[in-house]
């Protein structure tokens, strides 16, 4: 059932068998185990939704692996240094997660991350290195581990458990074996997971354990190991907290610059300055008229920049819409959701461009779409309204020449 909250859990087939064969010895092969552990995974593979998706994917796109974009996610490069790399990039952001740090030490931050992955024989670069698939200096920030906690109990937790399942000594009581057996299977997750999922994944920008999220919920128990006294206990309940003030800090951050409180409010003022820098200027340009700048509070979506080409709109409209998989384009709703939009790109053929039906009244390509759209949209009686001249959201806008039909 694990396989329903994160596509990656197959990777961990091996560590499951390993299990098995570890709490069930000589009854795994036993006729009545083998239906049953057959039995169980058909009902999981049913109820989690992995039949369905690979299903699916063959039905729709031809392949169980889904479209090729989605297939970037396994790494191709599997030699001994690319896969070494990988592990120390994610060990060294795993402990270095501080989850946050001052303005003034961000590039030295991602500079000591860069250089700890040399120390630990990490290439510079992998070949497979690109846009998003980087570790470059704007990637190499925190929140790419386990945070704080991470850091003072997780990872003490999983060497005082790694000292325990392998020491010699004994354990009080006649649970002695089982407790030895049950620490050493959660050492398997806990290091298995971290292990094949940098293995076997392409490196990312976000780092890859949010893409294993069983790492840190199987390794969460070992934290037990160093909280059997009360202070401990106490010191874990202050991280928790100060980690949540942090969090929060960082989601008022971006309530402020969403809702304008940044710039009116001291305290919204206090805590922008405190989290990420996200304001960006843009140029834009309406058809025959000069180009105009707009500041841009939230470089991550492309609110502002919809919201002000829909201000040179009329609307209710209806616009076509052409874009790669994550292009923005919820905004292009409008306030009220009033619009209409229609996809002129099928993810089977992502190159070819669909016809736009008669009462489309607007074009809108994305950055993410990387073809020059002019021709297309002169051919089909569509001429320029609005680009951003900066590539980054909506790149250019047309405007249908003439509507023949009745709103």
């Amino acid at each position: 059932m694990a396989c329903g909250v994160k596509n990656t859990i197959p990777l961990l087939a091996p560590l499951y068998l390993i299990a098995l064969f570890a709490t069930l010895r000589g009854f795994l092969f036993k006729w009545p185990v083998v239906l049953t552990l057959v039995l169980c995974g058909g009902i999981a593979l049913l109820c989690s939704g992995v039949l369905w998706s690979y299903l699916s994917n063959k039905l729709w796109y031809g392949n169980a692996r889904g479209p090729e974009f989605m297939q970037n996610h396994i790494s191709r490069e599997f030699g001994f240094r690319p896969v070494w790399t990988r592990l120390s990039r994610g060990a060294v952001l795993l402990v270095f997660d501080t989850v946050w740090v001052p303005k003034s030490a961000r590039k030295a931050y991602a500079d000591a991350c860069e250089k700890t992955v040399r120390l630990l024989g990490g290439q510079e670069q992998l070949g497979e290195d690109e846009e998003f698939y980087n570790f470059g200096e704007k990637t190499r920030t925190p929140l790419k581990g386990c945070g704080l906690v991470g850091i003072a109990f997780l990872l003490p937790g999983m060497a005082v458990g790694l000292k325990r399942c392998l020491g010699k000594k004994r354990f009080a009581g006649d649970q002695t074996e089982s407790t030895r057996l049950n620490i050493c299977l959660v050492l398997l997750f806990a290091f298995g997971s971290f292990a094949i999922c940098h293995a076997a994944l392409h490196w990312q920008s976000i780092g890859l354990l949010r893409l294993m999220p069983a790492f840190s919920i199987v390794g969460a128990p070992l934290c037990a190991l160093l909280l059997e006294k009360p202070w401990p206990r106490a010191a874990a309940l202050g991280l928790l907290l100060l980690s949540m003030v942090m969090f929060l800090t960082s989601d008022l951050s971006m309530v402020g610059r969403r809702f304008g409180g940044a710039a009116e409010n001291v305290l919204f003022k206090m805590i922008t300055r405190l989290g990420k820098e996200h304001s960006i200027t843009f140029k834009y340009q309406w058809q025959g008229q000069a180009p105009q700048e707009l500041l841009v509070h939230e470089d991550y979506t492309s609110r502002e920049i919809c919201q002000k080409f829909l201000e040179g709109i009329a609307h209710p409209t209806v616009i076509g819409f052409a874009g790669g998989v994550n292009s923005d384009v919820r905004w292009l709703f409008g306030r009220d959701l009033g619009n209409k939009i229609i996809p002129l790109i099928d993810d089977r053929k992502p190159d070819k461009l669909l016809e736009p039906p008669e009462n489309v009244e607007y074009l809108v390509f994305s950055a993410y779409y990387s073809a020059d759209p002019h021709e297309w949209a002169l051919k089909h009686n569509y001429s320029p309204l609005f680009r951003v001249i900066d590539d980054k959201c909506v790149s250019v806008a047309f405007k249908k020449n003439a509507v023949d039909y009745q709103r």
